[in-house]
């Protein structure tokens, strides 16, 4: 029997209990951490917000945000956020949903995969690190379409490795069902994913069932914005600042790997080594994980738009490398050099471990001539202070029994440690910091005000402040933008309205006009994500019966 043919047929525990058991675990506290705080700006709400806006507007064709076309990524992802909101209203919980239940289910394939390439143990201990990873509990805790992604690319490898595994040619299921994942993938990030001919078919059918009517809709500007510059031009120059030169191309995701893997990347040399030198997995088990790995991160690295999440399809690869090499240590069956390898992974684990607690501890001796050049920083002291130390607490308490054991030689004992860790800090992520940073973000109380004291058809605009969270917690059609110039125009018009604006312009425009009727009615204070800068928000209204000549209202 040929090894391909015995890792086809050989027999296993069925470990799909505990799967499911690590699947639902991880859903359940995701999201608990997907609930502690409102939306971040700016990509979350601006998903959202089209999701809200699909569910006002009843077009499930193509995504506007504030009104106008959002050809960023393709409909997937908003169609899963959209029952969502009909269901729990336009909160965060209903948005980031998705994204929490696409974790879960990660987490179940990677069960499966790990199974099928080893065995249950090593697929459950896989499914349990990536879980347990900072980017991956940042993904799959956001309203956004890249842990929907994370799934549907997983499932494709999935596929692929069965029929590679079995070592014949992919089977009609196959490539049905590599076809549907091609499919999916595409309709949730947009065109570009390959496979075999006939699989790649079907994605590109089912792509086009719904780009064709999309694209027709809006005059041919999906395509021309959606493919042209959220496509090929994110390849080819550097979008929205997330680049850098041509000498930091491979260098730029190595520091994102060691942080974002984290604290895995206490086993990643040692796991390296065991799988490249051939003693964890059989030929084509390793040729399947390098194959995953290496392609993926040398593309990433070569594409000009850069950022943190691009290199996340490896991590399902590097997480069953990983709990591959713990079984085979555990077993007794590494190399010298793997084991020494192993042991030398606190090089990389401690610099990350040191710089998060100097980050924490530097944030009580911030320099006053810092905090005059850039006052937003002492709201971020205020807010942050306190709970950023409690975070370096936790992390301490998990981290340096890890380390200690991991440099006994103890590596089993050091990865015990840092998943029950890991799974302390998502905890107390959820319970100290994400609530303190609600003191940074003022649109959910601007956007509170807004709805209390105006009826649903009330427009709204905003002076200067064009976040797009005010956008999903205002949740009405679209929010009109101003000027400082255009507010007394603004004031004189027929009708009810509400104006978001900031203290010193409503002041600047008091003194240019003494005719203008404004009533505050809300209050809030944060940061400017764009420029941190501290933000002193009003909402002010215009009642229709005030509109033209009301003496203007004494705000305090």
């Amino acid at each position: 029997m040929t090894q391909a043919a015995h890792l086809a047929t050989s027999p296993q525990k069925s470990g799909w209990p505990a799967a499911i058991a690590v699947a639902l675990a991880v859903a359940l506290v995701y999201f608990f951490v997907a609930t502690r705080t409102t939306l971040f700006d700016r990509d979350e709400p601006r998903f959202s917000s089209a999701a809200a806006e699909m569910v006002r507007s009843g077009n499930y064709l193509f995504p506007t945000f504030n009104g106008k076309l959002r050809p960023d990524k393709p409909i997937l992802i908003y169609w899963l956020m959209s029952p969502c909101v009909k269901a729990l209203g336009a909160v965060e919980a209903a948005v980031r949903l998705p994204s929490v239940l696409a974790a879960g289910g990660t987490a179940l394939l990677v069960f499966w995969l790990g199974r099928r390439l080893f065995d249950a143990a090593t697929g459950l201990i896989a499914a349990g690190i990536l879980a347990a990873t900072p980017l991956m509990l940042m993904i799959g805790t956001a309203a956004t379409a890249d842990s929907v992604l994370l799934f549907t690319l997983t499932a494709c490898f999935c596929i692929w490795a069965d029929a590679f595994l079995r070592g014949q040619s992919m089977s009609p299921t196959h490539f049905i069902l590599l076809g549907l994942g091609l499919g999916a993938a595409q309709l949730t990030k947009g065109p570009g994913l390959r496979g075999p001919a006939i699989a790649t078919l079907i994605g590109i059918t089912l792509f086009l069932a719904w780009a064709v009517p999309a694209n027709n809709a809006t005059d041919g500007e999906f395509l021309r914005l959606g493919l042209g510059h959220h496509v090929l031009d994110r390849i080819a120059t550097p979008q929205e600042n997330h680049g850098g030169n041509w000498f930091l191309t491979l260098p730029y995701y190595l520091p994102i790997l060691v942080l974002m893997f984290f604290p895995w990347t206490l086993f990643l040399l040692g796991s390296g080594s065991a799988v490249l030198s051939g003693r964890v997995g059989q030929p084509r088990v390793r040729a399947l994980l390098v194959g995953w790995i290496v392609p993926t991160f040398v593309l990433m690295s070569v594409v000009s738009t850069k950022l943190p999440h691009y290199i996340l399809p490896i991590f399902p690869a590097l997480a069953i490398a990983v709990a591959a090499t713990l079984r085979a240590a555990a077993a007794e069956g590494l190399s010298k050099l793997d084991r020494t390898l192993l042991h030398r992974g606190g090089m990389l684990f401690t610099p990350i471990l040191v710089g998060g607690v100097v980050a924490a501890g530097a944030m009580w001796f911030i320099p006053a001539s810092l905090i005059l050049r850039w006052p937003g920083l002492e709201l971020v002291v205020q807010a942050l202070r306190l709970p950023a130390a409690g975070l370096a607490c936790v992390a301490l308490l998990f981290a340096l029994p890890a380390l200690a054991l991991h440099l006994r030689w103890r590596f089993v004992a050091a990865a015990r440690v840092a998943g029950l860790g890991m799974a302390a800090f998502a905890l107390a992520l959820g319970l100290l910091f994400l609530p303190a940073v609600e003191a940074l973000k003022p649109s959910a109380a601007l956007a509170t005000a807004i709805r209390t004291h105006s009826a649903a058809g009330v427009p709204v605009a905003s002076c200067d402040y064009a976040e797009p969270s005010l956008n999903f917690y205002v949740n009405r059609p679209p929010i009109e933008y101003l000027s400082v110039k255009e507010v007394e125009a603004w004031s004189h018009r027929p009708g009810e309205g509400m104006l978001v604006i900031s203290r010193l312009d409503l002041d600047a425009v008091r003194k240019a006009s003494g005719s203008i009727a404004l009533e505050e009615v809300g209050h809030a204070t944060g940061l400017s994500n764009s420029q941190l800068k501290p933000l002193d928000l009003l909402v002010v209204q215009r009642r229709q019966s005030d509109a033209v000549a009301s003496p203007f209202n004494d705000l305090n």
